[in-house]
């Protein structure tokens, strides 16, 4: 019942984003709301069909891959994944 903002560094194809979303319908989302820098044009035009709202800086025709918007782009690890989730886990106990 609650709303979420999914992110992303950009969106090529927008699968993953689409079925994130769907994914979180099904769980009960009340709105979701799909945030990028860049996107293709059908990219876009998918996840406008299933986001409630969209907020995308730029929308590029000439798009192949999110990696050539960006100077380093490497992957980043489990380990940096769960280590940043684990520090907002902490953060966040801290206040409450």
């Amino acid at each position: 019942g609650r709303a979420v903002m999914l992110m992303d560094d950009g969106v090529a194809t927008g699968l993953t984003l689409i079925a994130a979303v769907r994914s979180l319908r099904r769980r009960g989302a009340a709105r979701i709301i799909v945030a990028a820098p860049v996107a293709s044009p059908p990219a876009e035009q998918a996840l406008h069909r299933e986001a409630d709202e969209m907020v995308i800086l730029w929308v590029d025709p000439q798009m192949r891959a999110v990696g050539q918007y960006y100077t380093r782009f490497g992957q980043t690890t489990d380990a940096e994944v769960v280590a940043a989730l684990d520090s907002t886990w902490h953060e966040r106990e801290q206040v409450h």
